[in-house]
Protein backbone atom coordinates (compact mmCIF):
# COMPACT_ATOMS: atom_id res chain seq x y z
CA UNK A 1 0.00 0.00 0.00
CA UNK A 2 0.97 3.46 -0.94
CA UNK A 3 0.19 6.94 -0.12
CA UNK A 4 1.04 10.10 -2.24
CA UNK A 5 0.27 13.84 -2.39
CA UNK A 6 0.32 15.78 -6.03
CA UNK A 7 0.08 19.18 -6.12
CA UNK A 8 -1.55 21.17 -9.25
CA UNK A 9 0.15 23.42 -11.96
CA UNK A 10 -2.45 25.24 -13.57
CA UNK A 11 -1.25 28.29 -12.28
CA UNK A 12 1.73 27.80 -12.78
CA UNK A 13 4.76 27.73 -10.52
CA UNK A 14 6.01 31.18 -7.90
CA UNK A 15 10.06 29.60 -7.76
CA UNK A 16 10.38 30.52 -11.53
CA UNK A 17 11.73 33.72 -12.85
CA UNK A 18 9.54 36.64 -13.71
CA UNK A 19 8.57 35.69 -17.25
CA UNK A 20 9.41 32.14 -16.84
CA UNK A 21 6.13 30.33 -16.61
CA UNK A 22 5.12 26.61 -16.79
CA UNK A 23 1.64 25.16 -16.29
CA UNK A 24 2.48 21.12 -17.31
CA UNK A 25 5.71 18.60 -16.30
CA UNK A 26 6.72 16.65 -19.10
CA UNK A 27 6.85 12.72 -18.19
CA UNK A 28 6.49 9.08 -20.14
CA UNK A 29 3.57 6.72 -19.35
CA UNK A 30 3.82 3.34 -18.82
CA UNK A 31 4.39 3.03 -22.71
CA UNK A 32 7.02 5.28 -23.02
CA UNK A 33 5.00 8.21 -24.72
CA UNK A 34 5.33 11.64 -23.59
CA UNK A 35 2.95 13.66 -22.28
CA UNK A 36 2.51 17.13 -20.23
CA UNK A 37 0.94 16.29 -16.93
CA UNK A 38 -0.41 19.12 -15.19
CA UNK A 39 -0.31 17.42 -11.91
CA UNK A 40 2.91 16.04 -9.96
CA UNK A 41 3.26 13.81 -6.78
CA UNK A 42 5.12 16.19 -4.58
CA UNK A 43 5.03 13.26 -1.63
CA UNK A 44 4.96 9.84 -1.32
CA UNK A 45 5.55 8.06 1.40
CA UNK A 46 4.28 3.74 1.22
CA UNK A 47 5.06 1.52 4.14
CA UNK A 48 8.15 -0.73 3.54
CA UNK A 49 7.95 -4.26 2.46
CA UNK A 50 7.22 -6.53 5.52
CA UNK A 51 10.40 -8.38 4.15
CA UNK A 52 12.92 -5.13 3.55
CA UNK A 53 13.59 -5.48 7.62
CA UNK A 54 15.15 -8.49 7.13
CA UNK A 55 17.00 -7.94 3.85
CA UNK A 56 16.76 -3.65 3.07
CA UNK A 57 19.67 -4.03 1.11
CA UNK A 58 17.50 -6.63 -1.68
CA UNK A 59 14.30 -5.66 -0.96
CA UNK A 60 13.93 -1.57 -0.75
CA UNK A 61 10.88 0.51 1.14
CA UNK A 62 10.02 2.00 -1.55
CA UNK A 63 10.14 5.27 0.23
CA UNK A 64 9.20 8.38 -1.79
CA UNK A 65 7.79 6.16 -4.75
CA UNK A 66 7.19 7.90 -7.94
CA UNK A 67 7.93 11.41 -6.37
CA UNK A 68 8.60 13.91 -8.95
CA UNK A 69 6.52 12.21 -11.62
CA UNK A 70 4.09 13.60 -13.52
CA UNK A 71 0.21 12.56 -13.40
CA UNK A 72 -2.14 13.21 -16.52
CA UNK A 73 -4.66 16.14 -16.33
CA UNK A 74 -7.08 17.31 -18.88
CA UNK A 75 -7.93 16.97 -22.93
CA UNK A 76 -10.41 19.82 -22.86
CA UNK A 77 -13.40 19.13 -20.63
CA UNK A 78 -12.26 15.24 -20.39
CA UNK A 79 -10.23 13.92 -17.16
CA UNK A 80 -7.12 11.79 -18.08
CA UNK A 81 -6.27 10.67 -14.87
CA UNK A 82 -8.51 9.29 -11.65
CA UNK A 83 -6.30 12.88 -9.82
CA UNK A 84 -7.66 15.11 -12.66
CA UNK A 85 -11.41 13.82 -11.80
CA UNK A 86 -10.85 14.10 -8.34
CA UNK A 87 -9.81 17.43 -8.67
CA UNK A 88 -12.12 18.68 -10.63
CA UNK A 89 -15.46 17.53 -9.45
CA UNK A 90 -14.09 17.92 -5.44
CA UNK A 91 -15.61 14.36 -4.65
CA UNK A 92 -13.52 11.40 -4.10
CA UNK A 93 -13.59 8.08 -6.23
CA UNK A 94 -12.45 4.93 -5.95
CA UNK A 95 -11.37 2.37 -8.70
CA UNK A 96 -11.15 -1.61 -6.92
CA UNK A 97 -9.41 -3.12 -10.50
CA UNK A 98 -7.46 -0.90 -12.58
CA UNK A 99 -7.12 -3.63 -15.21
CA UNK A 100 -10.95 -3.91 -15.65
CA UNK A 101 -11.09 -0.82 -17.67
CA UNK A 102 -14.64 -0.05 -19.59
CA UNK A 103 -14.25 0.31 -23.41
CA UNK A 104 -13.97 4.93 -23.45
CA UNK A 105 -13.19 5.34 -19.75
CA UNK A 106 -9.77 6.78 -19.61
CA UNK A 107 -7.08 4.67 -18.74
CA UNK A 108 -5.81 5.49 -15.54
CA UNK A 109 -2.90 2.12 -15.75
CA UNK A 110 0.41 3.35 -13.82
CA UNK A 111 3.30 0.32 -13.26
CA UNK A 112 2.30 -1.32 -9.96
CA UNK A 113 -1.12 0.57 -9.26
CA UNK A 114 -4.17 -1.66 -9.60
CA UNK A 115 -6.61 -0.49 -7.35
CA UNK A 116 -6.40 3.16 -5.83
CA UNK A 117 -8.57 5.84 -4.15
CA UNK A 118 -8.16 9.77 -4.47
CA UNK A 119 -8.90 12.14 -2.31
CA UNK A 120 -9.74 16.24 -3.12
CA UNK A 121 -7.55 18.08 -0.84
CA UNK A 122 -9.76 21.74 -0.59
CA UNK A 123 -9.47 25.14 1.12
CA UNK A 124 -12.98 25.68 2.32
CA UNK A 125 -14.50 29.17 3.57
CA UNK A 126 -17.60 30.94 3.30
CA UNK A 127 -16.70 32.28 0.58
CA UNK A 128 -16.51 29.07 -1.46
CA UNK A 129 -14.48 25.75 -2.07
CA UNK A 130 -11.28 25.70 -3.98
CA UNK A 131 -8.88 22.26 -4.70
CA UNK A 132 -5.20 22.67 -3.51
CA UNK A 133 -4.14 19.35 -4.37
CA UNK A 134 -5.34 15.21 -4.28
CA UNK A 135 -4.26 12.60 -1.93
CA UNK A 136 -4.16 9.13 -3.07
CA UNK A 137 -4.11 5.35 -1.70
CA UNK A 138 -2.58 3.48 -4.12
CA UNK A 139 -1.79 -0.96 -3.98
CA UNK A 140 -0.38 -3.13 -6.39
CA UNK A 141 -3.10 -5.77 -5.74
CA UNK A 142 -6.67 -5.24 -6.97
CA UNK A 143 -9.46 -4.93 -4.39
CA UNK A 144 -7.20 -4.32 -1.47
CA UNK A 145 -8.22 -0.90 0.22
CA UNK A 146 -10.75 -1.40 3.19
CA UNK A 147 -13.00 0.92 3.78
CA UNK A 148 -11.58 1.25 6.81
CA UNK A 149 -8.71 2.78 5.47
CA UNK A 150 -10.37 5.04 3.12
CA UNK A 151 -12.54 6.67 6.02
CA UNK A 152 -8.76 7.42 7.36
CA UNK A 153 -7.35 9.09 4.61
CA UNK A 154 -10.31 10.81 3.70
CA UNK A 155 -10.09 12.47 6.99
CA UNK A 156 -6.36 13.21 6.84
CA UNK A 157 -7.54 15.09 3.59
CA UNK A 158 -9.75 17.24 5.67
CA UNK A 159 -6.65 17.81 7.77
CA UNK A 160 -4.45 18.97 5.60
CA UNK A 161 -7.18 21.27 3.74
CA UNK A 162 -7.63 22.34 7.24
CA UNK A 163 -3.89 23.46 7.87
CA UNK A 164 -3.64 24.61 4.31
CA UNK A 165 -6.53 27.27 4.78
CA UNK A 166 -4.87 28.61 8.08
CA UNK A 167 -1.88 28.94 6.41
CA UNK A 168 -3.49 31.05 3.47
CA UNK A 169 -5.56 33.37 6.23
CA UNK A 170 -2.38 34.79 7.29
CA UNK A 171 -0.66 35.04 3.98
CA UNK A 172 -3.72 36.73 2.11
CA UNK A 173 -1.97 39.81 0.29
CA UNK A 174 0.74 37.19 -0.74
CA UNK A 175 -1.60 34.67 -2.34
CA UNK A 176 -3.29 37.35 -4.08
CA UNK A 177 -0.66 39.17 -5.49
CA UNK A 178 0.61 35.76 -6.65
CA UNK A 179 -3.30 34.52 -7.95
CA UNK A 180 -3.62 37.93 -9.72
CA UNK A 181 -0.26 37.41 -11.67
CA UNK A 182 -1.93 34.19 -12.21
CA UNK A 183 -4.71 35.99 -13.85
CA UNK A 184 -3.05 38.27 -15.79
CA UNK A 185 -0.18 35.93 -18.00
CA UNK A 186 -2.40 32.47 -18.00
CA UNK A 187 -4.79 31.57 -20.69
CA UNK A 188 -5.06 28.12 -18.81
CA UNK A 189 -8.56 27.30 -17.69
CA UNK A 190 -9.24 27.87 -13.96
CA UNK A 191 -10.32 24.33 -12.47
CA UNK A 192 -10.95 23.05 -9.12
CA UNK A 193 -13.08 25.63 -7.69
CA UNK A 194 -16.70 26.63 -6.63
CA UNK A 195 -17.17 29.80 -5.64
CA UNK A 196 -20.13 32.22 -5.91
CA UNK A 197 -20.51 35.22 -8.72
CA UNK A 198 -19.83 38.14 -6.11
CA UNK A 199 -16.85 40.31 -5.45
CA UNK A 200 -16.09 37.78 -2.28
CA UNK A 201 -16.53 35.18 -4.14
CA UNK A 202 -13.84 36.21 -6.86
CA UNK A 203 -10.90 37.35 -4.00
CA UNK A 204 -11.60 34.19 -2.70
CA UNK A 205 -10.77 32.60 -6.01
CA UNK A 206 -7.97 34.80 -6.69
CA UNK A 207 -6.26 33.56 -3.36
CA UNK A 208 -7.12 30.16 -4.35
CA UNK A 209 -5.33 30.23 -7.34
CA UNK A 210 -1.55 32.00 -5.32
CA UNK A 211 -2.30 29.40 -3.03
CA UNK A 212 -1.80 26.52 -5.64
CA UNK A 213 1.16 28.85 -7.15
CA UNK A 214 2.87 28.65 -3.73
CA UNK A 215 2.35 24.96 -3.00
CA UNK A 216 3.60 24.27 -6.51
CA UNK A 217 6.77 26.28 -6.04
CA UNK A 218 7.75 25.22 -2.86
CA UNK A 219 7.59 21.43 -4.24
CA UNK A 220 9.58 22.73 -7.84
CA UNK A 221 12.37 24.37 -5.46
CA UNK A 222 12.97 20.86 -4.10
CA UNK A 223 12.13 19.23 -7.25
CA UNK A 224 14.93 20.94 -8.63
CA UNK A 225 16.84 21.25 -6.41
CA UNK A 226 17.20 17.23 -5.99
CA UNK A 227 17.42 16.99 -9.72
CA UNK A 228 13.95 15.09 -10.09
CA UNK A 229 13.40 18.04 -12.73
CA UNK A 230 14.73 20.17 -14.70
CA UNK A 231 14.01 23.41 -16.61
CA UNK A 232 15.21 24.44 -19.76
CA UNK A 233 13.98 26.59 -22.62
CA UNK A 234 10.61 27.14 -20.86
CA UNK A 235 10.20 23.45 -19.97
CA UNK A 236 9.96 21.66 -16.84
CA UNK A 237 10.28 17.90 -17.16
CA UNK A 238 11.22 14.81 -15.21
CA UNK A 239 14.61 13.67 -14.99
CA UNK A 240 15.34 9.43 -15.16
CA UNK A 241 17.12 7.83 -12.80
Amino acid sequence: MRSYFAYYLGEGVSCLKEGEYVTSCWDQDINGKEFAGEFVIGLANPPPHPAAALNPAVIPSNRDWRAGRAIDGYSGTQCNSMCARVFEEGEWHRNDDVGQQLDGVPNYLTEDERSLCSFPVEWRSDQGRGRIGVITISSRYPNSISDEFQSMIDLLANIVGFLFALYAIGSRKGLMDEGNYALKVSRHPKRGILVPNTAAGKRFATAVFGLRRQIAGYFEQRMLRQHRHRFKDGKLTYVKD
